[in-house]
Order: structure tokens, then sequence, then C-alpha cells
């Protein structure tokens, strides 16, 4: 039986818990490993804005940013955690590793990304790949072969 761990590579698209939009995953050119497809993520790049893109607004009571707008509503400002939080922009905060990455994949000494990892934010968003672009690229690959 052959085990198979699709890869999370540049461009995969990722959700946050807390976030209102998709956002991607990206590499940055010095870091890239090519195998005949987009090249692979790994548990370290996990660097807001540099390799996760804002999921555009945060409703995490968490966020100082959603609290502050809530506790400063007027006439009657909200209650954190009870009532409805007002969504902010989304600044990721991923300052740790990637979680749950592959054991058996590595790029230059990091464990590579599969479709099960997943990264904390400091707000308390749980950050998941959704789609791979490698897949896409396998996609694309196949057609061509194919005719």
């Amino acid at each position: 039986i052959i085990m198979f761990e699709l890869m999370v590579a540049k461009d995969s698209v990722i959700q946050c818990s807390y976030g209102s939009f998709y956002s991607v995953i990206t590499i940055l050119s010095d870091c890239e490993v090519n195998l005949a497809s987009p090249p692979l993520a790994t548990e370290k790049m996990h660097w807001p804005i540099q390799n996760i893109l804002p999921f555009y607004m945060c409703s995490s009571w968490y966020n100082p940013m959603v609290l502050n707008a809530g506790l400063n509503l007027k006439p009657k400002p909200l209650i954190p955690f009870v009532d409805p939080p007002i969504p902010q922009y989304c600044i990721p905060m991923t300052f740790t590793a990637w979680e749950d990455a592959s054991p058996t994949t590595t790029i230059n000494g990091d464990k590579a990304l599969t479709m099960c990892s997943k990264c904390k934010c400091l707000w308390q968003g749980e950050i998941t790949p959704v789609f791979s672009s490698q897949f896409v690229a396998w996609s694309i690959a196949t057609e061509k072969k194919l005719n």
C-alpha cells in the first residue's frame, strides 16, 4: 500500500477560524524547493504577512482591535464574549511553527506541511489549509499527458 500525503505548496488556500475570508500561504523565492510543482511549504513558514497573508476581517474577542471596537461602541459598549464582536482588519499573529507537519517528508531539515497541518494565531484562531496548489499543478500535468 502506498501512503499519499498532499503537501501544502506556494499559494495554497488557507483559512482562519476567526477570519472572514480565505487567504494564501506564500513562500519566498530563496526558500523554494521545486519538485515539478509549486514550491512546498515547511513548518517554519508561519510568519505574519511574509508567509501568512491577512484573512480580511478578524472576529476574535482576543484581538485587541476587536475588543477596543466593542468596548468603545456608543451609546452602549458590547460585553466581550457575550455579545457578537465587531470584526476588524486581520493582522495574523502567527509566531509559533505549524503543528502536525509531515513525519516523513522534510525540506532542508524542516518538516513539510500537509493538508492536516495547523497553525495557531495569538488571537486564538486556528489556521488550516483548505486547498493545495500542488493539486492544481498535478491536475494540469495530468490533463496535458492525456491530450
